[in-house]
């Protein structure tokens, strides 16, 4: 088996940024507030709340559900490649969530899944874990014959038009669930400034990594309440492709058109692991350390629309766990993955996961 791919060799580095503008008022008085031009954040002095690592599987199932369903949307409405990260989607809705009225908890409670107010306070009281164990999973990290550093940082705000009242309440719950609160800015009389403290904010949480979390023109006087999140993603293999062995071979996008791309190669012999389905093959490639790895799906020519279809019904958890070191002698499984321009390479860890829709050349 050779796994082929066309992604930069030695190193791959993902950045994955979400913009959510919501248009709906918190009305809500303040605690005390911290400065800066990335915008003044309002927290209240309650410690957060220990999460227990038991809550990761209630996690992970919530971000999984959660990417499936939006998945199900993004690929009847979008053409060409998709790519989004559910577990900063997940806590940004959590953190909107906690201080939302009657109608909008309960088209958030929808949109996750969640049948009532106990499957409700679940789910909040089990994402802040998800943070944690994505931080855990960075460091130095070393193999028998290399080393390297994993780096993940995930960064997730909320913003409020300056002067609006903040209830305490709301506050408290941000502060000892998240362990967060709420930032500041003059959305109305000054929205290029507030999208440079955007901007800014991203910036710093991501080493510089993400600089235009919101567009020009995205803020507008009229914005009332601001959702950002973006998670950063650079790791090294654990299993390095070998540069020599990148060739240029001809590759069929979704498009239909053919183009020669350059292929990387890894042969099975290298570790990598292995699956495959009915109408599907997968591959998976660890960074260096394994606590994180890429999962690479693609369908078999003309199943293309049902492998969406089966990634909203809990596929990925299917294929992770259907995973090998030895696919069986003969077995052949050619991945070709581009994204035209610059390649792609989508990161997977526990509970959600990335798809590239190209089909096989």
């Amino acid at each position: 088996m050779t796994v082929v791919l066309s992604i930069p060799p030695r190193r791959a580095s993902v950045t994955v940024t979400a913009v959510v503008v919501t248009l709906t008022l918190l009305v809500v008085a303040a605690a005390g507030c911290s400065s800066g031009f990335s915008g003044n954040e309002l927290r209240a002095g309650v410690p957060q709340a220990p999460v227990p690592a038991s809550a990761a599987r209630e996690a992970a199932g919530s971000v999984s559900a959660l990417g499936s369903t939006l998945l199900g949307e993004l690929v009847s409405t979008t053409d060409g490649n998709i790519a989004f990260s559910p577990s900063v989607l997940a806590t940004q809705l959590a953190m909107i969530r906690l201080g939302a009225a009657t109608a909008t908890a309960a088209e958030i409670d929808a949109l996750l899944g969640l049948a009532d107010n106990e499957a409700s306070d679940r789910f909040l009281a089990s994402i802040p874990v998800v943070t944690p164990l994505l931080e855990a999973r960075q460091g130095p990290r070393r193999s028998s014959d290399r080393r390297g550093r994993v780096v993940v940082a995930e960064a997730v705000a909320l913003w409020i038009q300056r002067g609006t009242e903040i209830d305490d309440t709301y506050l408290e719950a941000l502060a000892g669930t998240l362990g967060t609160g709420i930032r500041q800015v003059d959305f109305r009389s000054g929205a290029e400034v507030a999208r440079q403290a955007v901007n800014l904010w991203a910036s710093e949480a991501t080493d510089n990594r993400v600089e235009q979390m919101a567009p020009r023109g995205r803020i507008t006087t009229g914005t009332q309440l601001l959702s950002t999140g973006a998670l950063w993603l650079s790791a090294p293999w654990l299993h390095p492709f070998n540069v020599a062995a990148t060739s240029e071979a001809p590759f069929t996008t979704d498009t239909g058109r053919v183009v020669d791309v350059a292929m990387m190669e890894l042969p099975a012999s290298s570790g990598v692991s292995w699956a495959r389905g009915p109408t599907w093959q997968a591959v998976e490639l660890p960074y260096l350390g394994r606590e994180l790895s890429m999962v690479a799906i693609i369908a078999d020519p003309g199943a293309e629309d049902d492998l969406e279809q089966a990634l909203t019904t809990g596929l990925i958890d299917e294929v992770t766990s259907s995973l090998v070191q030895d696919p069986g002698a003969g077995a052949h499984a050619p991945f070709r993955i581009h994204h035209p321009g610059r390649p792609v390479s989508p990161a997977h860890q526990p509970g959600g996961g990335h798809v590239v829709r190209p089909r096989p050349g």
